[in-house]
């Protein structure tokens, strides 16, 4: 019918997205600028130097696995594990409330599948 009238119509996955296109394409132009990973890597490390001095401030072994601001927290773990053998020393119910709080839920409502790492 439409083609009768001389119009037609164009469905499409990114129709009707104007503000989901914006931010992508402003996205992109921040992924652009001179310097952008270095500075995330470097945010990423600080991070996670703060969780694993917290961690031990307050009196518990943590460390962290990965690269920049892809990365894992370890609980229980003083050394980043090497091999998934290594993670049965994590203490599973402290990462349960850490990321409970992370997400601000209960722990019972977090409904973790890894509860051995959180990836920040």
């Amino acid at each position: 019918m439409l083609l009768v009238q001389g119009i037609t119509s164009h469905a499409g996955t990114y129709n009707g997205q104007a503000v989901n296109i914006a931010a992508a394409l402003a996205t992109l132009e921040t992924l652009s600028e001179d310097g952008i990973y270095a500075r995330a890597l470097a945010h990423g490390e600080v991070l996670r130097e703060a969780n694993v001095s917290s961690a031990n401030r307050h009196g518990l072994d943590a460390c962290t696995t990965g690269v920049g601001t892809m990365f894992s927290v370890h609980l229980g773990l003083a050394e980043p594990p090497t091999h998934y053998r290594e993670m049965e020393g994590a203490d599973e119910e402290l990462y349960e409330k850490f990321r409970a709080a992370m997400f601000g839920t209960s722990p019972s409502h977090t409904h973790s599948h890894m509860t051995w790492a959180l990836t920040i």
